[in-house]
């Protein structure tokens, strides 16, 4: 009964910590279960307005419950519509959503349940709804990391977030590596096997094979990117900064899908903005190994990795970052890594010394620019 529940999580709960009820399975399933139930009207109301009258579900919610044991003891009716999931004040919602908490990455168990809340969030009106953050947050997320190679599940949750701010998304890939694993230990050891995974993969990676492993890497990221890449890049640090030895860590990536793709440029982006690493050498000129590294890297990255629909929707998190940097902090040592994009990914050239002139005449057309820079093809235009 759903009051006994409510009490037993507030006496057993110290200091709002939450003990994983669920990581039993048959609490998990029963959990599925009955918020499977709950929602499975709303589910149907979405799936009526785009399908065909003749394949819409025929859902008998009270025959439902009955089967799990009827509504009893506080537990109120059914969801029937995406808006009263999505909403805050509804209390009908607000029972869901607190089963959910309850259920957390175990929804994994359920991949119909794991299907129907795609299928409330996938809509316009969920992008600025805290309801659905939550949901992606800590039940979506940590439920796909905890799942072994399905691709269609991620699919499923980029096509949810892949339009939302790249902030918001950042901010649920930061809880999902930091606070997920310590409040659920599964999470923590499979995020330690997939990085072991990735280590043993790293000590045969050459320039001819790197493309064999990339099925092997898109299988380990479907769901534990974020641990995979993190192992990656700090390998990655340590290597020498030229594109022979960075290029093939790219290669091996080009496979995965675009959430992992967008959580690789998040891994990157927090380990350049980590406070206790210096980005130059102790003569204060150039960089350090590790930065120089990760902004080649990135640049590689960026002029190599496309998405599924063959855009490039990574290039707007990287200028935005740049533009942050040195404009709002004025951080003068992103530049190097400003200067790499231009040079590598827009193939845009820059001259380190140019005289007073020589900046005149590139301002100019192609024979006063040859004139001034002392080109050979400028003596028959003289």
């Amino acid at each position: 009964r759903w009051k006994d529940v409510r009490d037993i999580v507030s006496l057993l709960s110290e200091d709002d910590g939450l003990i994983d009820f669920a990581l039993h399975p048959p609490i998990a399933q029963a959990l599925c279960n009955l918020i499977g139930t709950s929602i499975r009207p709303a589910v149907a109301s979405v799936r009526a307005s785009i399908m065909p009258s003749d394949a819409r579900e025929s859902i008998d919610i009270a025959k439902e419950l009955d089967r799990l044991g009827g509504i009893v003891d506080g537990f109120v009716e059914s969801i029937p519509d995406r808006s009263v999931f999505l909403s805050n004040n509804d209390k009908r919602a607000r029972v869901v959503h607190k089963l959910l908490y309850l259920l957390g990455p175990h929804a994994r168990r359920s991949p119909e349940l794991f299907h129907d809340l795609c299928w409330l969030l996938k809509d316009k009106a969920a992008r600025d709804s805290q309801v659905a953050e939550f949901v992606v947050g800590n039940i979506l997320l940590p439920a796909l990391s905890l799942t072994q190679s399905n691709p269609a599940r991620a699919d499923d949750v980029w096509m949810i977030i892949r339009d939302w701010d790249h902030a918001t998304r950042w901010r649920l890939y930061l809880k999902l590596y930091r606070d997920i694993p310590g409040q659920f230990p599964l999470v923590a050891l499979a995020g330690s096997r997939a990085s072991h995974e990735l280590k043993q993969i790293m000590k045969r990676l050459t320039v001819d094979n790197a493309l064999s492993f990339c099925p092997t890497i898109a299988k380990i990221t479907h769901g534990q990117a974020l641990p995979v890449f993190d192992a990656l890049l700090t390998l990655v640090c340590g290597y020498p900064a030229d594109q022979t030895t960075v290029t093939p860590t790219v290669d091996i990536c080009r496979r995965n899908s675009d959430l992992s793709h967008d959580m690789l440029l998040f891994s990157l982006f927090t380990k350049v903005c980590d406070p206790t690493r210096e980005k130059l050498k102790e003569d204060g000129v150039n960089p350090s190994q590790w930065f120089a590294n990760l902004s080649l890297y990135l640049t590689v990255f960026l002029r190599k990795v496309r998405s599924s629909n063959s855009e490039r929707p990574h290039m707007a998190p990287s200028l935005h970052y740049f533009f942050n940097q040195i404009a709002r902090k004025g951080d003068a040592v992103i530049s190097i890594m400003l200067s790499d994009f231009f040079s590598n990914v827009a193939g845009i050239s820059d001259f380190p010394i140019l005289s007073e002139r020589q900046i005149a005449a590139h301002a100019g057309g192609p024979v006063l620019v040859n004139a001034a820079c002392g080109s050979p093809a400028s003596a028959g235009h003289h």
